[in-house]
């Protein structure tokens, strides 16, 4: 088993416990994987528990975690987390709240961010506010992309009430109407609802199991298909009665409450295919292509972005492709057929391509990758 894609450095050494000094020389070293028979050592800036969907078999590898004095993940700006979950899983328990360096891949960037555990604070240090009427909603927004598991908001002043004769609320109206019925909606900059889910709304309220008018902070279930944001897109928090536009002549007050949100990272695949070699060799276009292009793609990489488990493809059509990055790796599914693995890779990216044959890593030239996969 070693962890794919993580690699920031690679050494050879005369013996592999001298991989665990050349991860304490680094301060962003998090582990190391030793590769068995070549003592070449290539450490990490994670470990297996922030990142276990690229720690995988290798017969050839083993890995090892950084046994003292390792930094943790997100306290320092040079080793930052993409986002609070991961440095939860990282570090678990010995996760303290507070401020956290986290990189944000838009704009290459790292910014500080609170953590709470897992949840990852939004707003800065200036609440957000939202009224009771005339379209006084709090808009936040967010730091970067990723897929929102769910949110919560906590409580930090102010309150909101629906008649100017029953008692404030944090979160709703305590008219007995409405019981113990909430009104605090996040929606989306076009007024669609996003939190609570859809389902649980009815009209302008929902109930909430375990929060009341005045809890402290509200946890909204969690959806089914977490909710895909982008950096900077903005979100809104409305009062019931004002985002239906009903019954709010006699609202009152304000609310103001801190956002945090359960982020995980939308990552990028390749797409992987299986065709006949035919199919594509017998194409001009693509011939050129392949023999004058540096086909670029690190072992490591392709592992993570193809799981096994993957179902392979069959594209029957050609012109898509011949306008992506390809790389063909050969695969013999009989003895009368000779087919190749195809993978797609996003233009953006620029890999490089190891052959997994050699031994000391040299980057091929794009003639003898075509002479090793032909």
């Amino acid at each position: 088993m070693y962890l794919s894609g993580r690699i920031f450095k690679k050494y050879r050494v005369r013996l592999p416990v001298e991989c665990y000094f050349r991860c304490e020389e680094e301060i962003t070293c998090q582990s190391y994987n030793v590769v068995v028979g070549q003592n070449i050592c290539e450490l990490n800036n994670r470990t297996k528990e922030a990142r276990p969907e690229d720690f995988i078999p290798d017969h050839k590898r083993f890995y090892m975690k950084r046994s003292g004095n390792r930094v943790p993940l997100g306290s320092i700006r040079e080793l930052p987390a993409e986002t609070c979950c991961e440095i939860k899983a990282s570090d678990g328990d010995e996760m303290a709240a507070g401020k956290y360096w986290i990189y944000t891949k838009e704009n290459s960037k790292v910014i500080q961010a609170y953590c709470k555990g897992s949840w990852q604070k939004i707003n800065g240090e200036e609440p957000v506010c939202f009224g009771a009427k005339d379209n006084l909603y709090g808009s936040f927004s967010m730091t970067k992309s990723g897929r929102v598991k769910t949110m919560k908001l906590i409580h930090r002043s102010g309150s909101v009430r629906c008649n100017p004769r029953t008692a404030a609320s944090y979160w709703g109206c305590t008219h007995q109407e409405y019981g113990e019925k909430l009104m605090t909606i996040i929606t989306d900059a076009n007024k669609k609802p996003v939190y609570p889910p859809a389902e649980d709304l009815k009209y302008h309220s929902y109930s909430l199991p375990g929060y009341h008018h005045n809890s402290t902070e509200l946890v909204f279930r969690s959806l089914v298909n977490p909710l895909s944001v982008s950096s900077n897109q903005e979100l809104q928090i409305w009062y019931g009665q004002d985002w239906r536009e009903f019954s709010e002549e006699n609202n009152s007050g304000e609310t103001c409450v801190d956002v945090f949100v359960w982020l995980r990272i939308e990552r990028e695949h390749a797409t992987v295919s299986v065709l006949k070699l035919n199919e594509l060799w017998g194409e001009p276009s693509f011939k050129r292509r392949m023999l004058s292009t540096a086909l670029r793609v690190t072992r490591e990489e392709f592992e993570t972005v193809w799981p096994p488990n993957a179902t392979p493809n069959l594209h029957s059509g050609r012109k898509d492709l011949l306008e992506s990055d390809l790389i063909l790796i050969p695969c013999t599914l009989s003895t009368t057929e000779h087919w190749f693995l195809l993978a797609v890779f996003p233009k953006k990216y620029l890999m490089a391509f190891l052959d997994s044959a050699a031994s000391d890593y040299v980057e091929p030239s794009a003639g003898v990758v075509m002479k090793k996969m032909f």
